[in-house]
């Protein structure tokens, strides 16, 4: 297995939806525990939270060897998470990202990404939702030092554009379903993926 790193980002606060969904529970576990556990899965030599709101209390959520770290300017979005984590980590190993609201997320799909990858650590290898891709996804090295061109909400998709980096997709429709809203909570208990 390729040997890499691991980032969580869990630093938001949760705004659509209203209340936190990194202490929604599947099976009993919150999400941010079952995030990081699962982005684990598959030994990562190391492993940074990034968080934002609230991080004090999440930071109890983490298991032990995982590093946290604040974002101050968490409030910018995804963008400024990301830079923080991949500066946290500074490594030239490829950077295994995921959130903490894709509750349809499983080892399985972790191992499944870095299998995509091979030896190879200079393509992007990505979830693809069946029209759109995204998280959970390998960072080449390359990309790590161009993290500083992202800004606002978005992640490292204009990145893998403006860099030229290869991207292997790995099919993942079940993540599509990301608890971002009211609606989206609704979905993911009809599926039995957050507990009633």
């Amino acid at each position: 297995m390729l040997e890499h790193d691991a980032l969580l980002l869990a630093a938001g606060g949760s705004r659509r939806l209203g209340h936190s969904k990194a202490r929604l529970r599947r099976d009993g576990e919150a999400l941010i525990t079952r995030s990081a556990r699962v982005l684990a899965s598959q030994q990562s030599v190391r492993r940074v939270a990034v968080l934002g709101h609230d991080a004090e209390a999440l930071a109890d959520y983490l298991p032990t060897d995982w590093v946290c770290v604040t974002n101050a300017h968490w409030q910018e979005g995804m963008a400024s998470s990301l830079q923080c984590g991949l500066a946290a980590l500074a490594t030239s190993r490829p950077v295994l990202v995921a959130g903490i609201d894709q509750p349809g997320l499983d080892p399985s799909h972790i191992h499944a990404l870095l299998s995509a990858a091979g030896e190879a650590n200079e393509a992007a290898i990505v979830s693809d939702y069946g029209g759109a891709f995204g998280l959970p996804a390998l960072l080449p090295r390359c990309l790590h030092s161009r993290a500083g061109e992202l800004s606002g909400d978005r992640g490292f998709k204009p990145l893998i554009h403006r860099a030229d980096v290869p991207c292997v997709h790995v099919a993942a429709p079940e993540l599509a379903l990301d608890v971002d809203t009211a609606e989206d909570l609704d979905k993911a208990r009809q599926r039995g993926w957050i507990d009633t």
